[in-house]
């Protein structure tokens, strides 16, 4: 290091001995030696010297000035006097001064050594200085940070008890300043809602004693309101391993807690309307409907009292016919009060008046209630009364009451309304069945529907239909050669074929479906809510079946076929009438093209019947002639931007039509009974390829295979994929197994062990399609699954729909507070992947990522794993 040193010294002489000391000891320095004021200030500030030394006389200059000037100009540099004449009494003035030290002029030897030090030691106050600012700096910016958390961060003291930080944000999610917590360490502690204090108690007295502490707790702000937090502290040890202090962070969940609660409602809600759809068409009775209405609000819904009044002739007021649930007097002491009133102030009457629901979300705080004390005395928070309308006319209402407050928001209700429209359609049936001779509806001799119900039923089903944009078939069923029977063996015994095929027709179908007599020997079928002409066609089959079984008729045995035409709303008609028609005419093609058969009315749905049936019979030796293969989508972690898994599709080489897509084969294998055998095929390629990879080096973390519904139905499913596994040499943490949430809510019970038979081998197991179904935390945590795959349909829109993004966060922290990972399926933009991202999603697969390929594109895919600064889709994705 050279050191640059300035000397303020008249005499040229004594100027050398210094210098001459600093090269004796070896020290390498650059020199300038001033000996004026204008000298030493131009100095000061060119030479930018290491190291002041200075005489304390000068002509026309004196050294104390000199130490002014330089501490002026730059404080941080030694000042050290050089003189013979300094006395003590001045040195001692100087050094108060701020002079770093002095050397008489005959003791030099001391001046190396002083010049050194004082070097040393402002070199160490320098760095001393840089490091406070430093630490400074970092403090400032720590506190801004944590100032921008929505998040309370803390940290308090063991022993004693004391509250070392709590930063601002206590002000957003307690509604207190940080001072009132500081005032009063516990005052967290006193705002934890009744119910939760003892828990929260427990687990803070095992996090004083070393445990981690972590809870999800409601707190009540001062204004009454209730949120949700999740509190999360780590103990801090001493050397000995004692608590010292807890450091932690507490978030508002609250949202998260009223999404699940929403999404919990909603699936109570469908599940209260397919229940009461069911009872519709089983129950004849309106009492016996209205009562069996209430107890499903209750019992599925989760209702605390559900009523249904009807309404009085004259003065506008209600009469309760049917109640369930906690009632407790409630209902007659509103009746006794009603009985003094002319006139009812009560909501049920509102909305017979306007023809609307009322929608109360707090009964509290609604001064609009009648009888609000008596409600409240039974634990009534919250109320809907919904309008049951026959024929556009008021004829009762449905009351609704729940002990949570703001449950009923737009879709919610809209669901309800629904509820309430299908029970007025009822009542308006079951008026008409009361007011009506039966024969006016059904026909005597079969007892089915008529004509007249018939179009009346098919008028109701198309504007369900319409309403919820379904397909609605209408089948055209004629005996043939009915007219044989009559003539050979009487009209009384074609009664009686008409009666067994009245029979028969009605076992082989759904209870939602309509059977009803044309008139003659023609039947007609409304098969409602058909997914697409292969549903139909599976019913139609069974028709065919079911009506050519031999009939034996005083002894004779008569084999009977049937000719079927087939319409379908809205494709073949908009109203009754015309689907009617048109299944008439397709009816008549039927019997043109040797009868015993059905056809469409759309030519272009003919043909694909026709080819279901050809792709049927390839279906059946697809598989002796290796027809199939597998390809696989690139699964992606979202935070490193790496492939790390793949879904194996299985993809069918057909020798004419070429590649099948899964959607015509997969069904057609399901209902014919071959999805078993092609299922193991999948797994065993799926296995056989894993093993491949893994020869070759390529290490994805895991395989995903779909199981059907028919699979998981089979006997042995664990056993099955253990068999293969231990065949291909596997280890089953590379093997995941999709489900969809139907499969576990229709065989919920039986399916538990097998699944847990599967995790303990070490299969993964994830939930495919999540949101299209029950969606709901209580049933999750029945499965023991590792991942839940958000169906495409939710993320198709997330970057602009507002309600898709807010339940895919919902999934999202749904998954993650049960520990779940989470892949996006459909993912097809940036704009998806970078919401996704945001919202913490862990993993992606879709055509922006990659499309499905072959395995050893999969490879090639592998071995391009550069991350682009948008997001994480790989320059090899781009060519797949």
């Amino acid at each position: 290091m050279n050191t640059r040193i300035l000397m303020l010294e008249d005499t040229a002489a004594d100027a050398e001995l210094l210098q001459h000391e600093f090269r004796r000891a070896n020290m390498a320095a650059t020199y300038l030696r001033v000996e004026t004021r204008q000298e030493f200030e131009k100095a000061l500030a060119d030479f930018g010297p290491d190291v002041v030394l200075s005489d304390f006389r000068l002509p026309g200059f004196d050294g104390m000035k000199a130490l002014e000037l330089a501490r002026a100009a730059n404080p941080g540099v030694p000042f050290i006097f050089v003189s013979g004449t300094i006395g003590e009494e001045r040195a001692v003035e100087a050094l108060r001064s701020g002079a770093t030290d002095y050397v008489l002029k005959n003791r030099l030897e001391r001046l190396v050594p002083v010049v050194s030090r004082a070097i040393r030691e402002a070199e160490e106050r320098r760095a001393r200085r840089l490091i406070e600012q430093e630490l400074g700096e970092t403090r400032r910016l720590l506190g801004t940070i944590v100032a921008s958390l929505v998040d309370v961060v803390w940290s308090e003291a063991v022993s004693p008890r004391q509250l070392l930080f709590i930063s601002p944000a206590t002000a957003s999610i307690y509604q207190r300043s940080p001072s009132d917590f500081y005032e009063t360490p516990d005052l967290w502690l006193q705002m934890v809602h009744p119910d939760d204090r003892e828990e929260v108690t427990g687990l803070w007295s095992q996090s004083l004693a070393g445990a981690l502490f972590d809870v999800e707790y409601r707190v009540v702000l001062s204004d009454g309101l209730i949120r949700w937090i999740h509190n999360r502290g780590t103990p801090v040890l001493d050397q000995e391993g004692r608590v010292i202090r807890i450091d932690g962070l507490a978030r508002d969940v609250t949202q998260r807690h009223l999404q699940q609660a929403r999404i919990n409602r909603l699936g109570r809600f469908r599940e209260v309307v397919t229940h009461v759809n069911a009872a519709i068409v089983r129950l004849a009775d309106r009492r016996e409907l209205f009562a069996e209405v209430c107890r499903i609000a209750v019992v599925y819904g989760g209702f605390r009292m559900a009523w249904i009044g009807v309404a009085q002739k004259g003065g506008g007021k209600v009469m309760p016919v049917a109640c369930h649930g906690h009632d407790d007097g409630y209902l007659a002491e509103v009746g006794r009060a009603l009985s003094r009133m002319k006139q009812d102030p009560g909501s049920a009457a509102r909305v017979l008046r306007e023809h609307t629901p009322v929608i109360i979300n707090d009964i509290a705080l609604d001064r609009g209630v009648g009888f609000k004390d008596a409600a409240l005395k039974r634990g009534y928070r919250s109320c809907v009364v919904l309008p049951l309308m026959v024929e556009d006319e008021p004829a009762g209402v449905l009351t609704l009451y729940s002990t949570e407050t703001g449950i009923f928001d737009q879709e919610e209700v809209d669901s309800l309304m629904d509820l309430a429209s299908d029970i007025g359609r009822a009542m308006a049936y079951i008026d008409k069945s009361e007011q009506l001779n039966f024969l006016a509806y059904h026909d005597i001799l079969t007892g089915l529907c008529n004509r007249t119900m018939l179009h009346e039923h098919l008028t109701q089903e198309v504007a369900h239909a319409q309403r919820l944009g379904t397909q609605t078939a209408v089948v055209f069923i004629d005996l043939d050669n009915f007219k044989l029977v009559n003539d050979s063996l009487g009209h009384s015994a074609g009664d009686r074929l008409l009666k067994i095929t009245a029979d028969r027709l009605l076992s082989c179908l759904r209870d939602v479906d309509t059977v009803a007599r044309q008139g003659g020997d023609e039947f007609v079928v409304l098969l409602p809510d058909q997914a697409n002409p292969d549903m139909v066609s599976s019913a139609l089959d069974r028709i065919l079946e079911a009506v050519a079984k031999p009939v034996s008729i005083d002894g004779n045995q008569i084999n009977v076929t049937c000719s079927i035409g087939v319409s379908v709303y809205p494709r073949d008609g908009m109203d009754a009438d015309t689907l009617l028609k048109n299944a008439d005419a397709a009816m008549y093609r039927a019997k043109e093209i040797g009868r015993n058969n059905f056809q469409f009315y759309a030519s272009e749905m003919n043909a694909r019947v026709n080819d279901r049936l050809a792709l049927q019979s390839s279906l059946r030796r697809a598989l002796d002639r290796e027809e199939f293969f597998l390809h696989y989508q690139p699964q992606v972690e979202i935070g490193s931007g790496h492939v790390i898994a793949a879904e194996a599709l299985v993809r069918w080489a057909h020798p004419e039509l070429g590649v099948v897509p899964p959607g015509r084969f997969i069904p057609l294998a399901e209902e014919s009974g071959l999805i078993g055998p092609l299922g193991e095929w999948v797994l065993q390629a799926a296995c056989s390829q894993i093993k491949g990879w893994r020869e070759t080096g390529v290490q994805l973390a895991r395989v995903a295979v779909n199981l059907s519904a028919r699979q998981f139905r089979g006997v042995g499913l664990d056993r099955q994929v253990e068999r293969v596994l231990s065949a291909t040499g596997v280890e089953p943490q590379a093997l995941e197994l999709e489900l969809t949430e139907s499969m576990l809510m229709q065989h919920g019970e039986e399916v538990i062990a097998v699944l847990q038979n599967l995790r303990e081998m070490g299969v993964k197991l994830a939930i495919d399609d999540f949101g299209t179904g029950y969606s709901s935390l209580s049933y999750l945590r029945r499965f023991p699954v590792n991942r839940l795959k958000i169906d495409r349909s939710f993320v198709r829109d997330i970057a602009s729909n507002a309600d898709d993004a807010a339940i895919t966060n919902g999934i999202i922290s749904l998954a993650h507070s049960i520990h779940l990972r989470v892949v996006a399926e459909g993912v097809e933009t940036a704009e998806q992947l970078e919401v996704l991202r945001e919202a913490g999603c862990d993993e992606a697969q879709g055509y922006y990522l990659g499309r499905p390929m072959p395995a050893s594109e999969v490879v090639v895919g592998l071995g391009n794993t550069e991350v682009e600064s948008r997001g994480i889709k790989r320059d090899a994705a781009n060519r797949l």
